[in-house]
């Protein structure tokens, strides 16, 4: 066991029922609706089978176990910054603020739920008219899961403005070996979260690469899928960055404070480099060395302090991971634009008259 006692998203806790076995169990059963409806309109050739909304199925079967590893990295997380001594060992407070976190997190998984489930059911009616109840059914349920869940990584990020408001001690530890004064495992499991939310954005940005090459049977979902990547691309971002802010500030104080002691200190090493030139003793010039390297290093370690906890192995992994997303979304527009085809901007602009019209 960690410091922390272990930490699960619970919706259903009044009824003893984790919330991961119900959404375990709407899946099978939207997956044996999404084979009958397939049955339904195509037979048994699975080849003709709607290649699009069953990937979409895998996608989220990949997703979800991903998302309910967040609670658990969460404590991970708070041990591993306890352990290293960047984080106050108060259970009390520590356990005040997972408390609130919960309080917070559950409200946001409601109303993202809902907003996800809304512009999905809006999606599929522009689509299809009313023409696939089941499917629309299943897409719209699936949307509230998978928003409930972005909810939740909503509320995990307010750590940094919770550990403030619980005053909860953040030591920035200038010179750690992992380079962010002992604040990576802050930017590893906010770019869990950001993967997690990217799950949807691969799968869109793969069918719109498909859709630049054929595919004619989704036509009709390219602008969506446009659309849909590039709102999922900034939801990613903004739930990289934006809990970071919040450490960003505090690390930013805790450097102007060290900066103060860093000032002293470079006049504290002229004094000694000046001692230095004067000693003629060989033991007590090493001695001076030996302390002027120490001092030089703290000087240093200070000057070096990061404002961000990501590591450069992170920050590598999360501009690659956007450049690759951004791909199709900017061959779709160089495209639409080298054929004489409508920009992105009219398409749009057409569907939400459909949708409101």
């Amino acid at each position: 066991m960690g410091i922390l006692n272990k930490y699960k998203i619970n919706l259903l806790r009044r009824y003893k029922v984790n919330y991961s076995h119900v959404v375990t169990i709407v899946v099978v059963v939207g997956l044996i609706l999404l084979c009958l409806s397939n049955i339904r309109f195509y037979g048994m050739q699975i080849s003709q089978w709607d290649l699009l909304l069953m990937s979409g199925a895998v996608v989220f079967i990949i997703a979800i176990p991903m998302a309910f590893k967040i609670p658990a990295k969460f404590d991970e997380m708070l041990n591993r910054l306890v352990h290293r001594g960047a984080l106050e060992n108060n259970t009390k407070k520590l356990e005040n603020l997972k408390t609130d976190l919960q309080h917070s997190a559950r409200k946001l998984a409601i109303i993202m739920g809902i907003v996800l489930a809304i512009s999905l059911l809006l999606a599929f009616i522009y689509r299809f008219h009313f023409s696939r109840i089941l499917i629309t059914i299943l897409e719209t349920a699936g949307g509230f899961i998978a928003g409930t869940l972005f909810g939740y990584m909503c509320g995990f990020g307010r750590l940094g403005l919770l550990i403030r408001k619980h005053h909860v001690l953040l030591k920035i530890q200038p010179g750690h070996l992992d380079d962010v004064g002992g604040l990576k495992p802050v930017g590893e499991f906010y770019f869990h979260q950001a993967m997690v939310v990217a799950m949807p954005a691969v799968f869109l940005a793969v069918w719109l690469l498909f859709f630049q090459f054929g595919f004619p049977r989704y036509s009709g979902w390219k602008t969506l899928y446009a659309i849909f990547l590039s709102i999922n691309i900034v939801l990613e971002i903004l739930v990289f960055v934006v809990p970071l802010l919040s450490f960003h500030s505090m690390m930013v104080t805790e450097k102007q404070n060290e900066l103060e002691e860093a000032d002293k200190l470079s006049k504290e090493i002229a004094i000694v480099e000046h001692q230095l030139t004067r000693e003629q003793d060989v033991q007590k010039r090493e001695l001076i060395k030996d302390r002027l390297s120490s001092m030089t290093k703290e000087y240093w370690d200070i000057e070096k302090l990061p404002t961000w906890p990501i590591s450069k192995r992170t920050k590598k992994l999360f501009k690659r991971n956007n450049f690759t997303l951004l791909m199709p979304l900017v061959i779709d527009i160089v495209g639409r634009t080298s054929v004489g085809q409508t920009s992105l901007w009219q398409d749009i602009s057409g569907i939400v008259e459909k949708i409101f019209k």
